[in-house]
């Protein structure tokens, strides 16, 4: 990685000329690994959705300088959470110790400018736009040639930077700036890299380990045993699109949710997060996907792409206010896990089970208790409250005994499923081994309760089914009871 590196051919000049002018700072991707108009939009649109949906297109038309002055006067933006680039940091501490004046000049709102400047405290001034004029590329050049005519050297990262390069004595490449080296027409006084995450990050971003969840897609295909080559074609065509909408939902999800994922004790490391992943670069590819996920599952079965449209507002609506109602989240999450289920059904053709999708509905609201509890146990060492879900630490008792009610009564409904329709269905040859299933389900429900009060559970009960080599015992046994049902 390459700090404030200086280059060979202007290390002299560096030394004797430019090392002496003010040194002039960018924000927006350069000093943090990220935007603050993108972040106070998104800050915003989970505070209050509706209105700021509704008000953004007239705010727009009035120019991208008044557009900031309104978002920032309609979120509190948290300076010391923000992801700062390092090496940038690092960079002008080294400066500062030389006795270089150091600003800080960005094209952000000045009240989100002037809180970042003052947390820091490293900076001489700072500057930001004003809701009459927006501070970014030829204005914000023409603002610093006048600011500093005695000449300045200035740090940045995009190609609207380089209007400002042209009118500076010095320029200092960040991230992606790097690349354009060739057109900045000053000396290049040093380059400064982003580390970025590459693909793995961008796997972690769409949370394609979660698309283990989507696996229940096919359980209307196992419980049938009709599996012909068009029926588990169509499942697999389904689970494929279903994964692409749902990793766009976990993409917005993460976005509306950066403030809070940084004040968390875990998510504060997520490539949204943490700045490894653009959140500009992360919002089109969520809307490519959902595209893509909705028009693919509507081609596969009519029926199911209105289910998976469904299961699309459900999950825009838990992201903006849903998990900040308790208890009615882990019934949306419970929903949300049984579309998955309902999904299936469409792409086999078969009728809804009444049975079926109940004990899904309860079992998951208890998977999900399990997530709230394990949250609430960490509260009270980590943050007052569990940010942006609307629990406090003394809820603890009642989300466990809500969640372990419902996880009771899951196994209730499974074995009336069992015996007043799977019995008598005529789909399995011997439909006793179906027993197995309810029993396997009671271990494994006892474990991850048993793990989660120890405090040895993660945040996800399926993440953790995912690594657990006992629950993939358990996954197995029950698909072998279900084999065995259908052939013996």
């Amino acid at each position: 990685m390459t700090v404030g590196r200086i280059t060979g051919i202007h290390e002299n000049l560096m030394s004797d000329t430019i090392s002496q002018l003010p040194l002039t700072v960018d924000l927006d991707g350069t000093l943090i690994r990220s935007d603050l108009l993108l972040e106070s939009y998104l800050l915003a649109l989970a505070t209050d959705p509706l209105h700021v949906l509704v008000r953004t297109p007239g705010q727009y038309l009035r120019g991208p300088a008044a557009l900031k002055h309104w978002l920032a006067g309609r979120c509190e933006i948290d300076p010391a959470h923000l992801p700062y680039d390092r090496n940038v940091l690092d960079y002008i501490e080294q400066q500062k110790r030389e006795g270089r004046e150091v600003h800080l000049v960005s094209a952000s709102n000045e009240r989100l400018v002037a809180q970042v400047a003052q947390h820091l405290g490293l900076f001489d001034s700072y500057k930001g736009s004003t809701p009459e004029n927006n501070m970014k590329g030829a204005l914000k050049a023409q603002w610093l040639a006048e600011r500093f005519p005695d000449g300045f050297e200035y740090v940045g990262d995009s190609g609207a930077d380089l209007a400002v390069w042209e009118r500076s004595s010095g320029a200092v490449l960040v991230g992606p700036a790097i690349r354009r080296r060739a057109a900045v027409k000053v000396p290049v006084t040093a380059e400064i890299s982003h580390e970025t995450g590459g693909w793995t990050a961008w796997l972690k971003v769409l949370r394609v380990h979660q698309w283990a969840k989507n696996a229940l897609i096919f359980v209307p295909l196992l419980l049938s045993g009709e599996l012909s080559l068009e029926n588990v074609a169509a499942s697999t065509l389904a689970f494929v699109f279903f994964g692409l909408v749902a990793s766009a939902g976990y993409v917005i999800n993460d976005l509306l949710d950066l403030q809070a994922d940084r004040a968390h004790w875990s998510k504060k490391h997520r490539p949204l997060a943490s700045g490894m992943v653009s959140g500009f670069h992360a919002l089109f590819a969520a809307v490519g996907l959902v595209g893509l996920g909705l028009v693919g599952m509507a081609l596969v079965s009519p029926a199911a792409g209105v289910l998976l449209a469904a299961y699309l507002l459900l999950t825009l609506g838990y992201s903006m206010k849903i998990k900040q109602l308790p208890f009615v989240d882990l019934v949306a999450l419970g929903v949300l896990f049984t579309l998955r289920v309902t999904v299936g059904i469409a792409v086999m053709g078969h009728e809804y089970s009444a049975w079926l999708l109940t004990f899904s509905l309860f079992f998951f609201f208890s998977l999900s208790a399990i997530k709230r509890t394990v949250e609430l146990r960490r509260s009270p060492d980590k943050q007052p409250s569990v940010v942006r879900r609307g629990y406090i630490p003394e809820d603890l008792s009642l989300v466990q005994s809500f969640g372990v009610s419902f996880s009771a009564a899951s196994l209730v409904i499974m074995t009336l499923y069992l015996d007043n329709e799977a019995m008598g269905s005529g789909v399995y040859s011997n439909a006793d081994w179906l027993w197995a299933v309810p029993l396997v389900i009671l271990l494994w429900l006892c474990r991850v309760w048993f793990v989660a009060s120890r405090g040895e559970l993660n945040d996800d009960p399926v993440v953790f089914a995912i690594k657990d080599r006992l629950s993939w015992l358990c996954a197995v046994a029950a698909g072998f009871s279900v084999l065995l049902a259908h052939l013996t």
